[in-house]
């Protein structure tokens, strides 16, 4: 339903259709999926297809942010930066482009990037902007490898090895693996998770440790044993088979 919702938002081979996409986000939150309370969020907060409402936009994308999605912590940060429908907080929306930066999200980590640079919401800090725009150049954005390249020359060979050690430092920190559920913000927005664990069969806190300390585990036997093997090569072989986990055994048997 999110993914047609999609379509109609964009309008990707139908005609963009606000209201028909509106439809299709609002059947999809009842499922509890993520992406919808956040996209539903994001018409709400510019006004696509519906009237402007940034409460209404804070309280969706709060909804995505408790399930996990990544885009919502950005649009939160942009949230309480701007004011919109809340008490403006730069110190809340750098705390929320943190939270999305640690998931790994690129547009967090550019608003983190833009803010240390520019200093407006947070001090001027060409070491941590520094450290945010190596971050996203490795991720491929080309414009963040320029802005490291820009800041390098502003700075002194001990302030550069600074950043790259905050770099390494949280490449170690962040989160080892997707864990949907933010803990902090369901108790910060008083999430009822007893209600939620019983509507969709997920116990929260057996999967917090199943997805936390165990990852460890996980870890530890992917280095021990290697990863990504060709277990059978054939030589005249024309296509191929990945699998992993459950699948693989059956594979391997059969």
């Amino acid at each position: 339903q999110w993914y047609i919702g999609q379509l109609y938002y964009r309008g990707e081979g139908v005609l963009r259709d606000f209201g028909q996409a509106r439809n299709w986000f609002e059947r999809c939150v009842d499922l509890e999926f993520a992406e919808c309370y956040s996209t539903l969020g994001k018409m709400y907060w510019s006004g696509h297809g519906v009237p402007v409402n940034f409460e209404k936009a804070k309280n969706l994308f709060v909804a995505g942010a408790k399930r996990g999605n990544s885009w919502a912590f950005w649009a939160l940060g942009q949230v309480y930066i701007a004011g919109d429908g809340v008490p403006k907080n730069n110190a809340k929306g750098l705390e929320y482009f943190s939270r999305g930066a640690q998931r790994e999200w690129l547009l967090s980590i550019l608003a983190l990037g833009d803010a240390y640079k520019e200093g407006v919401i947070v001090g001027k800090d060409n070491v941590r902007a520094l450290q945010w725009f190596r971050i996203a150049a490795e991720k491929g954005d080309e414009d963040a490898a320029t802005e490291a390249s820009e800041i390098e020359k502003l700075l002194n060979p001990d302030q550069i090895e600074q950043a790259k050690r905050l770099q390494d430092d949280w490449k170690r920190l962040r989160t080892d693996s997707f864990w949907p559920f933010d803990f902090e913000i369901l108790d910060e927005f008083n999430f009822d998770v007893a209600a939620f664990e019983k509507k969709v069969g997920i116990d929260l806190e057996a999967e917090k440790r199943l997805h936390g300390p165990k990852m460890a585990a996980v870890q530890a036997f992917v280095r021990a044993n290697g990863f990504d093997r060709i277990v059978i090569d054939p030589p005249q072989a024309r296509i191929g088979i990945m699998t992993t986990g459950k699948a693989y055994l059956e594979f391997e048997i059969s």
